[in-house]
């Protein structure tokens, strides 16, 4: 380790996921052998939950208060409320740290911050300290969103349904890579206003027929339920039951609680009525006046399958606060509609319900703005009772999911928008990180995060961006934007071919590593290894398809469930037991580097990524959303180095697919060869980068010296 030089402090701040937590802390200890003192910050709902801090003399930690401070639990469903929190709390602690430490004489010389952190650059700038961003995903990611919202907006309006579009030096992108959200029958007056392209409804199952039983969800759900509201729908009788939801963020009034529950109970009819916990921990029902009148007819339930509840045949009405997400779904299962907006997009939503699609009927405010008992009433009894009004409100709502159902089939609208882009690899829709539109509920602050980073590039002159990448894997995507200059300075990560396996923080804790002893008894390369993530919670029926996949198999595995209640689900955990271990939680680089493993069955994470390319295993490819799609992409047709699922036409992976893919990485095929001989070249290439005359190592200490050492 170089000296550490007093006046050269520089403060790190990171995204409080495990994701974006570890490679910062591999970018610092760099920093810090280079004699560069490192303050690293997160907030505390991720430092709380840290169960062990590197030590290494010259790195300090800082967390600060993202107003949340340990009560987030880390649902996708609360994401957008805890980051607007993040911003609001962050912005003032972080600036707090920079100000105190300056006062003290000792201030820091730059500021760098991680992805979705934009608001830390904001923060440095308005006082006046440099700050460098750090991209921990793709380079190739970065190039799409930076496409997207700068120079070639334009090539994602006005695509006609038979339209291709071609741009010099880009990948094209097929219709399975691309993320949707969106579909073009029935927003594409709006769209023509819009730098953006329908090509969704990308919803588990949107396009179900009902004759697979099986088909449910292929989706990342982060909250658990008991799923005895299935068993009781299965009493009901046809188009019975109102299903009353608002969202995963929005706040009810005990007034608007009350008016809905006396308008049930008015009507008569059973009901499922999902009401989330209150962030104190109470239950709201307690409040209602009417609550035991409630259960005689109704079932509560703090969180459900929404799609899985959407296409029971007992559902006859959904009363929804008509967030895009659910009234897609809605839509997409052709369930007409009770529109209850509360704020945001939700009021164009329910005008499109009510005067456009005519799919439902909106509930009209009291000239005191409050939706009284009678109204809820009189809505529902329109949407349930039998007549003209509802056989209208079914014809339409029939003809919306036969559209939704026709916009993704081959040749839908949704499946045929090929978009090239300087550069890159010929990218399909499936293959965009799920970021891209930004009119998603769920993923809006993702997108204007995204936004507000690019903003800020275009802001500063010749910005740098430090990408945890290298030039071997992404020498074009590292050079193919004009304005912005991307330096490759990784893998960073756990130093797998350095024997550097702790330098990191899991959040998780692994009580045991029993199945290390596991894998010594195994012989070299004959372990299927799986694992989805820190964060990503796979649903009962993709462990469903992946078991049976490995069952069919006959190979050892061993497979990160994480102990959740899906594993009590599988059918087949017993037989599994019997031929590969399941563990709640490992050290995945100590797995990946260990001889026996001869697979990685991913979520293509990453971080997962590049422990897989450094560690020279083949990839099995099992993209979830976000930047996962696109990794898929290189994975399979770019570097080489795996091969990616295929999903049935209701967006299925099954388990023959599963064997299929397995098979070809395990087996001694010419294929399973090829993809072998090219994850060892990636492997060397990596670690060729990260020697001491390496591309990644001389990228850093000439960024170090230039901005942090000697320079500006």
């Amino acid at each position: 380790m170089e000296n550490l030089k007093n006046d050269c402090h520089v403060l790190l701040v990171t995204f409080p996921g495990q994701g974006h937590i570890n490679p910062s802390l591999q970018f610092a200890k760099k920093l810090v052998n280079l004699g560069i003192k490192v303050t690293f910050s997160t907030s505390l709902t991720a430092f709380n939950r840290i169960s062990k801090l590197p030590n290494i003399e010259g790195l300090s930690f800082t967390p600060f208060s993202d107003g949340y401070d340990g009560k987030f639990k880390g649902s996708l469903d609360e994401i957008e409320s805890f980051y607007s929190s993040l911003v609001s709390h962050g912005s003032e602690f972080v600036t707090q740290i920079i100000e105190s430490r300056a006062a003290e004489g000792r201030p820091f010389k730059r500021v760098i911050y991680t992805t979705l952190m934009a608001w830390v650059g904001i923060v440095a700038k308005g006082i006046n300290i440099p700050s460098t961003f750090f991209w921990i995903q793709p380079a190739t990611v970065l190039d799409i969103y930076y496409y997207c919202f700068t120079d070639y907006a334009d090539c994602f309006k006005n695509c006609s349904e038979d339209q291709v579009v071609d741009l010099p030096g880009l990948p094209r992108l097929s219709p399975r890579d691309f993320p949707s959200f969106v579909f073009t029958d029935v927003n594409s007056k709006a769209l023509r206003n819009l730098t953006m392209v329908g090509i969704g409804p990308s919803i588990p199952s949107a396009f179900l027929d009902g004759n697979d039983p099986l088909d449910k969800s292929f989706r990342a759900d982060l909250r658990w339920s008991s799923e005895n509201y299935m068993d009781w729908l299965d009493t009901m009788t046809k188009e019975s039951v109102i299903y009353i939801a608002f969202g995963s963020y929005s706040e009810i009034s005990s007034q608007l609680m009350e008016e809905i529950g006396q308008g049930l109970i008015k009507c008569g009819r059973p009901f499922l009525w999902v009401i989330r916990e209150e962030k104190e921990g109470g239950y709201p029902e307690e409040k209602l006046t009417c609550k035991e009148e409630l259960e005689k007819q109704e079932k509560i339930m703090r969180w459900c399958s929404q799609v899985e509840v959407l296409q029971h045949p007992s559902l006859g009405c959904f009363l929804t606060h008509c967030g895009w997400n659910s009234t897609l779904e809605s839509l997409s299962f052709g369930m007409p509609i009770v529109a209850c907006p509360l704020w945001t997009d939700q009021g164009c939503n329910a005008k499109l319900i009510q005067d456009v699609w005519k799919i439902g009927v909106r509930v009209n405010a009291s000239e005191e703005g409050v939706v009284e008992r009678d109204e809820f009433k009189r809505c529902m009894d329109i949407v349930m009772e039998h007549g003209e009004k509802r056989e209208e409100l079914k014809k339409n709502a029939k003809k919306w999911k036969d559209l939704a159902k026709e916009a993704m089939k081959e040749n839908g609208s949704s499946n045929d928008k090929i978009i090239e882009l300087p550069g890159l690899p010929p990218l399909s829709p499936i293959d965009f990180p799920s970021f891209v539109f930004d009119n998603v509920e769920c993923n809006n602050w993702a997108a204007e995060s995204i936004k507000s980073q690019i903003d800020i590039l275009n802001s500063e002159e010749n910005p740098k961006i430090l990408v945890n990448t290298f030039d071997d894997l992404e020498f074009d995507a590292l050079r193919i934007l004009k304005n912005v200059t991307m330096i490759g300075i990784g893998p960073s990560i756990p130093s797998i071919f350095l024997d550097d396996n702790s330098f990191r923080a899991d959040m998780i804790e692994i009580s045991s590593k029993n199945y290390m002893n596991w894998l010594d008894l195994m012989t070299k390369g004959s372990v299927i290894y799986v694992a989805f993530g820190s964060y990503i919670e796979t649903s009962s029926q993709l462990m469903e398809e992946i078991g049976q996949g490995l069952l069919k198999c006959g190979r050892p595995f061993l497979w990160v469930t994480r102990e959740g209640p899906n594993e009590e689900k599988l059918t087949c955990k017993d037989e599994l037991e019997k031929q590969g271990k399941l563990v709640s939680w490992c050290s995945q680089v100590e797995v990946l580097k260990h001889p026996s493993v001869g697979c990685f069955l991913t979520h293509c994470g990453w971080n997962s990524t590049l422990e897989s390319i450094a560690s020279g295993v083949p990839i099995v490819a099992c993209p979830i959303w976000n930047d996962q799609l696109c990794n898929a992409k290189l994975i399979q047709d770019v570097w080489k180095n795996g091969v990616r699922v295929n999903t049935s036409d209701r967006g299925i992976a099954k388990r023959d697919e599963f064997e299929r893919c397995i098979e070809i990485v395990m087996g001694s095929g010419k294929e399973g060869e090829k993809l072998k001989r090219n994850a060892k070249k990636w492997s060397d290439l990596s670690k060729k980068a990260m020697k001491e005359n390496g591309s990644s190592t001389v990228n850093l200490k000439t960024y170090a010296y230039e901005f942090l050492l000697g320079g500006s």
